[in-house]
C-alpha cells in the first residue's frame, strides 16, 4: 500500500510539471500589439504585456491593436515631455537626451540642460542652441542634410605635441627637435626653443621663425627653393617664359609681325619694300623703297642693306653685315640685319634662308643625322669614318679639345682628339684610334 501511494504521488508530480512546461512553451513572445491611451505594447500569446512598442501621434485605432492611421491631425508637443499631444496621442519623453528629467505634473523637462552634439556639425543641440560646425578642423565638410562631417580626415596638430589630432589619432611629440619638452596638460612645447635650419634654405625654423625666403616664382618645398620652370640668374622664370641669358622673357611672338622673340627665334619677316620697326615689331613701308638709290631710311632704322632673304634693298635698325655660310666662307653678295644683341652673328643656310647665331657661336652648320640648323663656336667639319673616308653630306661641331668629328660604324657621331682622330671599334665598343681601319 505504501509503495502504491508513493507511485501515485510521483505520477501526479510529473503530470503537474509537464503541464507547467507545456504552458510555458505555448506563450510566444511579441505575438501581437495592444494599444492603450496612445501607447502600444507587445503582448505574448498568453496575453501577458511585454515591452513598449511605441507612442501614437493620433491615439489608438478602433480595435486597439495599434496606432490610428492615417493620422489627419498634427501633434503638438512643443516643449512637452508627456501628456496629450492634441491628436489623442501622448507626447514622448526626450528629456534624457539633454541630461534632464520629465516632470509628469507640468510635462516639462527639468534640470540643467546639457547640449547634445555628439557626431553632429549642425542642427539643434537640444538646449535651444545650434551644434557647431567643427568639420574643417579635420579637413572635412559638413553635410547640412545629415549634419555629419564628410570627406577624408586630415590630422591637425599645429602647435600641439600631444592630444587628439582630430582623426582618432594622437599628435606626435616633436618638442625635442628644438630642445624643448612637451607639457602634457596644455599639449604645448615648453622651454627655450633652438631654431633648426640645418640643410634648409627656406621654411619654418621650428621656433615661429623662418630659415630664409625664396626668390620670385620659387616654391619652398621641404626647406629647399624649387623652380618648376627654368632658373635665370637668381630668378625663376614664370610659366611660358624662357631665359635669354640675362633675364626671363616670353618665348612666344604674340603681337609681333617680325623680328625675333627673346630666344632668338624668328617671329616673321617683312615683305619686300618694308622693314621691321624696333620696339613695335611691325612691318613699316614708308621710307624703305630703293634706299640704295638715295632714299632716306627712318631715324629708327637708318641703315640700308641688300637683304639676303628678299633680294632687295631695305632698312635696318643696326649696321648690317654679310652672312657666314656653312663652309666657313662669307657671302658678300647680300646682308643680314641681326637686331637681337644676344644673337648678333648673321648666317646663311644652304637653302638660302638667313638667320642670326648666338654670341660665341658664329658658325652655322647642318647636323649629321637630323639635318637641324645649329650654330658652333668653331668652324664645323665633315666627320671621318672608320675606313678613313669623309662624310661630305653633313657637318659636325666639335670642341677645341676634341676637334675631329667622326662617324662610327653603327651610325652614331662623336668627336676625337688630335692624337686619336679616327673612328674605330675595340672589343665591340666605339672608340677613337691613331690610325684608320679598325672597324670591329
Amino acid at each position: 500500500m505504501k509503495v502504491f501511494l508513493i507511485w501515485i504521488f510521483a505520477a501526479t508530480a510529473s503530470l503537474f510539471m509537464l503541464a507547467c512546461g507545456d504552458s510555458a512553451e505555448e506563450c510566444t513572445p511579441n505575438d501581437r500589439t495592444v494599444c492603450k491611451e496612445g501607447v502600444v505594447h507587445w503582448v505574448d500569446s498568453c496575453g501577458n504585456q511585454g515591452d513598449k512598442a511605441g507612442d501614437c501621434d493620433c491615439g489608438c485605432n478602433t480595435d486597439f491593436s495599434g496606432c490610428k492611421t492615417p493620422c489627419d491631425c498634427t501633434p503638438d508637443c512643443a516643449g512637452k515631455c508627456c501628456g496629450d499631444n492634441g491628436c489623442e496621442g501622448t507626447c514622448q519623453d526626450n528629456c534624457s537626451l539633454s541630461g534632464q528629467t520629465c516632470n509628469t505634473d507640468t510635462c516639462r523637462c527639468e534640470g540643467t540642460c546639457t547640449p547634445n552634439c555628439d557626431g553632429k556639425c549642425c542642427g539643434p543641440d537640444g538646449c535651444g542652441g545650434t551644434c557647431q560646425d567643427d568639420c574643417a578642423l579635420s579637413g572635412k565638410v559638413c553635410n547640412t542634410s545629415t549634419c555629419l562631417c564628410e570627406g577624408a580626415c586630415r590630422p591637425v596638430c599645429d602647435g600641439k605635441c600631444c592630444g587628439s589630432d582630430g582623426c582618432e589619432g594622437t599628435c606626435e611629440d616633436n618638442c625635442a627637435d628644438n630642445g624643448q619638452s612637451c607639457n602634457t596638460t596644455s599639449c604645448l612645447c615648453e622651454g627655450t626653443c633652438v631654431p633648426d635650419c640645418a640643410n634648409k634654405d627656406c621654411g619654418p625654423d621650428g621656433c615661429d621663425g623662418f630659415c630664409g625666403s625664396c626668390g620670385l616664382n620659387f616654391a619652398c618645398e621641404e626647406g629647399q627653393c624649387i623652380c618648376d620652370n627654368v632658373v635665370c640668374g637668381e630668378v625663376c622664370c614664370a610659366e611660358g617664359e624662357v631665359c635669354d641669358g640675362e633675364a626671363c622673357c616670353l618665348s612666344d611672338c604674340a603681337g609681333k609681325q617680325c623680328g625675333t622673340n627673346c630666344a632668338g627665334e624668328s617671329c616673321g619677316t617683312c615683305p619686300q619694300g618694308s622693314f621691321c620697326e624696333e620696339g613695335t615689331f611691325t612691318c613699316i613701308i614708308e621710307g624703305v623703297e630703293d634706299c640704295w638709290n638715295g632714299s632716306t631710311c627712318p631715324v629708327s632704322s637708318p641703315y640700308c642693306l641688300f637683304s639676303c632673304r628678299e633680294q632687295t634693298s631695305r632698312c635696318c635698325e643696326i649696321l648690317p653685315d654679310h652672312p657666314m655660310q656653312v663652309d666657313g666662307t662669307v657671302d658678300d653678295s647680300c646682308e643680314v640685319c641681326c637686331t637681337n644683341p644676344n644673337f648678333p652673328n648673321p648666317v646663311l643656310w644652304p637653302d638660302g634662308e638667313p638667320s642670326c647665331c648666338a654670341v660665341g657661336a658664329p658658325y652655322p652648320f647642318e647636323t649629321c643625322g637630323s639635318g637641324e640648323h645649329q650654330c658652333c663656336p668653331r668652324i664645323p667639319a665633315s666627320p671621318r669614318q672608320c675606313d678613313g673616308t669623309v662624310v661630305t653630306t653633313c657637318m659636325q661641331c666639335c670642341t677645341d679639345s676634341y676637334p675631329n668629328p667622326v662617324r662610327h660604324p653603327d651610325g652614331s657621331f662623336a668627336c676625337c682628339s688630335d692624337s686619336h682622330p679616327y673612328s674605330c671599334v675595340i672589343n665591340g665598343q666605339n672608340s677613337c684610334c691613331e690610325d684608320p681601319g679598325q672597324c670591329g
